[in-house]
């Protein structure tokens, strides 16, 4: 070569677009060019030169591709991106190496740009589409929470004036009532009496959806809500001679709760697990501190939950759940409100079957450490009792 030509070929092999490997007998990269090292994303020199490709067939020997330098073969090369390139490779002897010359499928990048650009603009499609879907149905969303808000509302009185008599009938004229009739009078008592739970949930989840379901939170007892709970379901209870059983360590603390909130939650599995349990068992409340959070639990001993409806279970409106022990029908909103009134004190909910029969349902609530914690003055012993 020309001496004055050797600054062309050194400047040509470093920036052009060229597929560069040097060869030696043994078919070791001695040398490549900076297209090569950053089209392959790392530098080869030195590697077996079937390291290079994917796939390489064992049968093409360099030497014997540099026989029939031109004839191009079709090689793959695992680029930086870890994915195959296809280059149009020539093989050529020179000064006792092989040099294999190259350059990219042109035909291979331009069919794969039109593949990218295809998808691309589909994807830009169902993007839009996505969004207007995502756009109406959060319109319709809202339309819904605002008719079941306002029909719930206006049904909320009708249904508590027909509490209001049938209980005034049942106190002051049951005398002067035959047994069937009377009978009719607790049907349409206990009727209107689940319609009217049936509104406060309707209500609730429209609220809860809209997106108003922040907690209002103070400083709060488990011991108040456990009590009024139990108060609340000790009716039904007692109908079906359930002992409701409360556990309550008193060494947990107080904790950060919108009392309504959790007082609900409390009562709504409680009161499932009383009219899902066997008349004269017991069911268990129980609270326990573990680590930083405290363990709220109701245990029945009832029937126990399909192993395929467990996940189904907090889901509004979700049926085939398990049926109740007192016959009373269930309209799957409980379980979705109390699971929301939960995750917005940071805690979680869930349900399983009792090994010995029953369900077990359990959620739980965060315990907030102070930032520093009080000081004690030396001359007061300190209290080792464990929080």
């Amino acid at each position: 070569m020309t001496p004055a030509l050797q600054p062309v070929t050194d400047y040509l092999r470093e920036h052009s677009p060229v597929f560069y490997l040097a060869l030696d007998a043994a078919g070791v990269v001695r040398e490549t060019n900076r297209f090569t090292t950053t089209l392959l994303g790392r530098d080869v020199t030195g590697r077996p030169f079937r390291e290079v490709f994917v796939n390489f067939a064992g049968t093409l020997d360099p030497a014997t591709l540099a026989r029939e330098p031109a004839r191009l073969q079709p090689l793959d090369v695992s680029t930086a991106a870890g994915l195959p390139q296809t280059i149009q490779c020539g093989f050529h002897a020179a000064g006792g190496l092989i040099l294999a010359l190259g350059h990219l499928d042109v035909a291979e990048i331009q069919s794969l740009q039109g593949q990218f650009l295809e998808l691309n603009n589909e994807l830009n499609v169902v993007t839009r589409d996505l969004q207007k879907a995502n756009a109406q149905l959060k319109k319709l969303n809202e339309l819904k929470n605002r008719f079941v808000g306002f029909a719930a509302h206006d049904l909320r009185k009708p249904v508590g004036v027909i509490q209001t008599y049938t209980e005034f009938l049942r106190d002051e004229a049951r005398d002067r009532l035959t047994a069937e009739q009377a009978e009719f009078l607790d049907i349409i008592h206990e009727r209107a009496r689940t319609m009217a739970e049936l509104i406060d949930e309707l209500l609730d989840i429209a609220m809860i959806e809209s997106g108003r379901n922040e907690a209002k939170l103070a400083l709060t007892g488990l011991a108040q809500i456990f009590q009024i709970a139990s108060l609340s379901v000790k009716r039904i209870a007692d109908a079906k001679q359930v002992q409701i059983e409360v556990a309550l360590d008193p060494a947990l603390p107080d904790l950060q709760l919108d009392r309504l909130k959790i007082e609900q939650v409390v009562v709504n599995l409680l009161g499932n697990a009383v009219e899902h349990t066997r008349p004269g068992t017991t069911v268990r409340l129980d609270a326990r501190r573990d680590g930083d959070q405290v363990v709220v639990t109701v245990r029945d001993q009832g029937t126990g939950i399909p192993a395929a409806l467990l996940d189904k279970l907090f889901q509004p409106f979700a049926r085939g759940q398990t049926e109740k022990a007192g016959g009373h029908a269930s309209h799957g909103l409980g379980l979705a409100i109390a699971k929301r009134m939960v995750e917005a004190h940071r805690g979680r909910i869930w349900a399983e079957n009792n090994p010995d029969g029953g369900a077990t349902f359990s959620f739980t609530l965060p315990v907030v450490r102070p930032a520093h914690p009080p000081l004690q003055s030396p001359t007061t012993p300190v209290d080792e009792t464990p929080a």
